[in-house]
């Protein structure tokens, strides 16, 4: 019998649940989002730096990972990273993107509440490219 979502390997060992999660890595400057499955977020990070990517979010009931259709108009939030998606992707602390940002490296959109952070200064900066900030 194949083996199924939630099944145990082990012998006399209750079923477990699956949870989904999102990770996010880049590829030639372009962010890409995939989905798999862990037990447990400790599995998730787990499984996520041994692929070299970051895990953004849990995919709870009614959520999605999905990019919104093709036809759909984008919005800000497809153009922007909040400071927990740019964690995800560059593998750092949170400390460390304030730090960037506060050095000017990263510039979130300017006159907003919460930092949102353009995706092509995260993907120039993942990149090495040369950048102009104070030191």
């Amino acid at each position: 019998m194949p083996h199924q979502s939630g099944d145990s390997l082990l012998p006399n060992q209750p079923p477990q649940k699956l949870r989904q999660f999102a990770g996010l890595y880049l590829k030639s400057g372009s962010i890409r989002r995939l989905t798999f499955e862990a037990l447990s977020i400790e599995e998730a990070k787990e499984v996520a730096a041994g692929w070299g990517i970051g895990v953004e979010q849990e995919i709870g009931e009614g959520m999605t990972a999905d990019p919104p259709p093709a036809d759909s108009p984008e919005t800000p939030e497809a153009l922007t990273c909040t400071v927990w998606e740019t964690v995800a992707l560059l593998k750092l602390s949170r400390s460390t993107v304030y730090r960037l940002i506060a050095r000017e490296v990263l510039r979130p959109l300017p006159g907003i509440r919460h930092k949102l952070i353009p995706r092509d200064q995260v993907a120039r900066y993942a990149a090495g490219q040369p950048w102009q900030g104070r030191n």
